[in-house]
């Protein structure tokens, strides 16, 4: 009996481990499931075809108000374990991993092993992360370098050793050249720090002196980047008109941060996204609650509102002032390990009851989100779900010889599989015959990406009445259909054209 009772006590003592790994394979293996499930989208795209050029390209095609350091990455990354869309979305994988660990980590300091478990859980399971972890992006990896911040400076407040500032100004410099947004984070922690300093009864001025040398590293580092920043504000940033700012404002924080909390597979306006966003708001609130009479660290409530409100509030001084603001979710993606915290603090600092209760009806909401991401449902964002190779498979198996495949422009996913799969791209208004031969058939894939629809004026319809004169036959395939419902909330609350499908794909030939 004595040494039954000694192995039980052995493996309750184990069982912390035993979930921490169990949490991570999951977490885990779901990002590497939908990396390979998942084909490229546009953004993903881009990067997989400028890669390919190699080192000596990389700095003349990139613009003087974008970063040209991840392409760096992702070229050495693609040289080591190539350009396939598996290798090169390994990298993001990678960091996906080392944030759900570092969250882990920061959490187990700051509050102890239950709420780290429980805040890397709720990460693992978002499908807001599953929809952007994986993906050929920065997004992962910037999400990884706010958390190893995080970490560093809750660190240096707590021990008082300045290397942990070095960590901390390496970090954020490498942020800086990644992306130009993480000023936002930057700024924050700042904030953050010195609130803290000045709280703090038993600050010293030394520690003062420490944080100025490290803001004044990041700068130094930062130099050769100043140029870029430069001109990325005054090409990208203006004014806006602030008739109705007040309303535009809340609606864009509304949709941000149901973004955050719910993911993008999952409508508003279903009643399972009620529950989801009631249990959500309940559990923050309890830790809101829990913070102030426990005295716990605010530092994930302040990171998740500060990156929250600011960024929305920069989306109204972009040039794209209309639409820019629905890729808050992944260029912002660093929220989310904040916000998982934030929640994991609720759940902890509840009874066992009402914990296993709440957390169950989390992960509900959060399983039919995966469930959804999977099967292509209720993608608020539909390009993400593109299912291109599908769609090239088909083309493949039933073009003819000398077939025409026409990509809408603003695709890049659409010429990037076409060239895989070995087409010569055309445009739209090269559908002219081309030194007296017409092609033996036509094959134009259409997206309905921002909106631009086949049925507008314009280029694309007169490309139909070109096409529909040259060929008898004409067959339309549809690809992903745009939920009702979120087309509805879409069209009537936020202005976006209506489409019912993200691709359709136009066959025309001759007998």
């Amino acid at each position: 009996m004595a040494e039954t009772g000694g192995s039980e006590t052995k493996l309750r003592g184990r069982l912390p481990e035993i979930l921490l790994l169990v949490i991570l394979l999951l977490g885990i293996t779901l990002q590497y499931a939908a990396a390979y499930q998942k084909s490229f989208w546009g953004d993903e795209a881009k990067t997989a075809l400028r890669v390919r050029n190699g080192f000596e390209t990389i700095e003349e095609e990139t613009p003087a108000d974008h970063q040209p350091l991840y392409i760096y990455m992702m070229t050495l990354w693609g040289k080591v374990f190539g350009y396939s869309e598996m290798g090169l979305r390994s990298l993001a994988i990678l960091f996906a991993t080392l944030t759900l660990v570092l969250t882990y980590t920061l959490g187990k300091d700051v509050y102890g092993e239950k709420t780290a478990l429980i805040s890397l859980a709720i990460l693992s399971f978002s499908p807001l992360f599953l929809l952007h972890g994986h993906s050929a992006r920065y997004y992962s990896i910037m999400t990884a370098l706010a958390v190893l911040i995080a970490l560093s400076l809750h660190r240096f407040q707590e021990m008082k050793k300045p290397w942990y500032l070095l960590v901390y100004a390496f970090a954020g410099t490498v942020m800086l050249y990644l992306v130009f947004n993480s000023v936002i984070f930057l700024a924050g922690c700042s904030a953050w720090w010195l609130w803290r300093f000045w709280r703090d009864r038993k600050r010293q001025v030394i520690d003062f002196v420490y944080w100025v040398l490290a803001q004044i590293l990041i700068l130094a580092l930062y130099l050769p980047g100043t140029g870029r920043f430069s001109t990325f504000t005054e090409n990208y940033f203006q004014i806006p008109q602030l008739t109705s700012w007040l309303m535009d404002y809340l609606k864009r924080l509304a949709f941000t941060s149901y973004l955050f909390g719910m993911g993008g597979t999952l409508s508003p306006l279903k009643p399972l996204a009620w529950i989801g966003i009631e249990v959500v708001v309940i559990i923050a609130v309890f830790a809101l609650y829990a913070a102030w009479k426990r005295k716990l660290s605010w530092m994930p409530v302040f990171f998740t509102v500060w990156i929250s409100v600011l960024a929305v509030l920069a989306s109204f001084f972009s040039e794209w002032h209309n639409q820019i603001w629905q890729n808050i979710s992944h260029w912002f993606l660093y929220v989310l390990p904040f916000l998982a915290l934030w929640l994991g603090i609720g759940l902890a600092q509840m009874k066992f009851r009402i914990m296993a209760f709440m957390g169950s009806l989390l992960l509900v909401v959060y399983a039919v989100g995966i469930y959804n991401y999977f099967t292509d449902q209720q993608f608020i964002q539909p390009v993400l779900a593109a299912p291109w190779r599908n769609v090239y498979d088909g083309i493949k198996a039933e073009s003819k010889p000398g077939a025409m495949v026409i990509c809408t422009g603003v695709d890049t996913s659409c010429w990037y599989y076409a060239e895989q799969y070995g087409y010569p791209v055309s445009l739209p208004w090269e559908l002219e015959r081309k030194n007296g031969v017409q092609p033996v058939e036509v094959w134009w894939v259409h997206s309905n990406v921002g909106g631009i629809r086949y049925d507008h004026e314009g280029v694309d319809q007169e490309f139909l009445k070109l096409a529909e004169k040259q060929y008898e036959n004409r067959e339309v395939r549809n690809y992903i259909l745009h939920e009702p419902s979120i087309r509805w909330l879409k069209t009537r609350l936020m202005g976006h054209s209506d489409y019912e499908y993200l691709v359709e794909v136009f066959h025309f030939s001759s007998p």
